[in-house]
């Protein structure tokens, strides 16, 4: 799941969530591989925001490319 900004026009609730991702590309056994971390945090979000109430977190991910 991506970062999701919101705003909401009928309220003025908004929030911003933000992320990074940092990663390694590699090949073996013809195959590529894409292993990376991606820290999330809020910067700002309204107090009534309906958005989850979380404020940091960490998402880990390996993706596997198929040869052409």
């Amino acid at each position: 799941m991506e970062p999701l900004w919101k705003f909401d026009y009928e309220t003025g609730d908004v929030a911003f969530p933000m992320n990074f991702r940092i990663g390694y590309i590699f090949q073996a056994g013809g195959f590529k591989y894409n292993a990376y971390v991606e820290p999330e945090w809020m910067v700002y979000r309204s107090e009534r925001t309906s958005l989850d109430t979380t404020n940091f977190g960490v998402r880990f991910g390996f993706r596997i490319f198929l040869p052409e």
